[in-house]
């Protein structure tokens, strides 16, 4: 016959409790752990990885994707002489080099006034090689006019040391010899004021060649500004 025995059954109802609380503190313990350890590492191909040792440098990288260049910084430049558009050479976004020609300019008023100017050069030049002829001309003219006179001169010398010889002998009146000592002064005097006046032509020349000079200089810098403007 079957005996009852209460406290075997009570020693296996308290087992089972024992068991699970065990069970539901290992759990808790568990996920306690698992929260402490963050995500899980992302795994990727092997055949995508490019393994090599560490080196220290410059890594570069090729990434391609669609979709339009915008400049950081957008500069505006301005001709400095109205004009309009001719040829618009270089499209924005275009690679470009510090002398690229990016459109051309045509301005009437520009060109018109660089004909003005190089024929106001060409002008002065013709008239600076006229004037400097001219000045020529005149230099040896008094050139000239000294060597007549100094000819004079040497001649008037000359008779007056023929002079002194005929009176000596008594050959010459003393109002003759006195002309020639006259003549011979005069001559003197003149050559001097010949001389004088080359010397100070010399002196006006070159300020009349520095000045035609100066003024070709200023038409020649009106020229550039003006072939630069064009």
């Amino acid at each position: 016959m079957d005996i009852q025995r209460p406290d075997l059954r009570e020693r296996i109802r308290r087992r089972s409790w024992a068991l699970g609380l065990s069970v539901v503190g290992l759990t808790v313990v568990a996920l306690a752990g698992l929260a402490r350890l963050g995500p899980a590492i992302p795994t990727v191909d092997r055949n995508t990885l490019w393994i090599d040792a560490v080196r220290r440098g410059p890594m570069l990288r090729e990434v391609r994707g669609e979709g339009t260049l915008a400049p950081r910084e957008i500069r505006w430049i301005t001709a400095a002489t109205g004009a309009n558009v001719a040829h618009i050479l270089v499209r924005a976004g275009a690679p470009v080099q510090a002398d690229t020609v990016l459109m051309q300019l045509v301005s009437p008023e520009a060109l018109a006034q660089l004909d003005t100017a190089r024929a106001a050069v060409a002008v002065a030049r013709a008239e600076d090689a006229a004037h400097h002829m001219t000045l020529e001309s005149q230099l040896l003219d008094l050139e000239a006019s000294v060597a007549q006179v100094q000819s004079a001169q040497q001649l008037a010398e000359a008779k007056i040391e023929a002079g002194n010889q005929l009176k000596r002998i008594g050959a010459i009146a003393a109002i003759t010899y006195r002309e020639y000592q006259l003549n011979a002064e005069q001559q003197q005097t003149l050559l001097r004021l010949a001389r004088q006046r080359v010397a100070k032509f010399r002196q006006t020349l070159g300020a009349q060649l520095n000045a035609d000079g100066a003024r070709l200089v200023q038409l020649e810098n009106a020229y550039a500004m003006r072939r630069h403007q064009a």
